[in-house]
């Protein structure tokens, strides 16, 4: 590794916004700044402490910032080594006309992303997120199997 590169990460939100006194517990396991939220927006009360680890295990730092009614930033730093090695170009021919199955209950969502495939080479097929096990044949006779819920 030759220099160092210092990479910072903010990650806002405009949401409900966490008191001062109860910014610290949301690093802590299970737990959340309000154990009401946990039903109305969901969440185990793991994800942060597992990012504060992963970030700390890099040598970085993770905090965060809010203010009850605006919103929360949460922000983290790593420093990053910068490689002397070669940069290799992938064999991009070897990941074209991929047959791929886009499966999401937003049509919306599944015109976008199987458009991005297909004009990335792959052979995209987009289906409704049904409660049932699809099976699908597709370009050249290979299957495609989704099982949803």
């Amino acid at each position: 590794m030759a220099t160092g590169r210092c990479l910072h990460v903010k990650v806002t939100d405009t949401g409900i916004g966490i008191p001062v006194e109860q910014q610290p517990r949301v690093f802590e396991a299970f737990k959340q700044a309000d154990g009401s939220t946990t039903r109305r927006f969901g969440g185990t009360g793991l994800g942060l402490t597992i990012s504060g680890s992963l970030v700390e295990l890099m040598g970085g730092r993770l905090w965060l910032e809010s203010e009850v009614g605006v919103g929360s930033t949460f922000q983290f730093t790593l420093d990053l080594g910068v490689s002397n090695l070669p940069v290799v170009e992938p064999d991009r021919k070897r990941f074209l006309n991929l047959p791929v199955l886009v499966v999401d209950d937003n049509h919306v969502n599944r015109k976008v992303l199987a458009g991005q495939c297909c004009g990335l080479g792959h052979a995209a097929r987009d289906r409704r997120w049904r409660t049932r096990r699809t099976r699908r044949v597709g370009p050249g006779g290979s299957e495609w199997t989704a099982v949803s819920r």
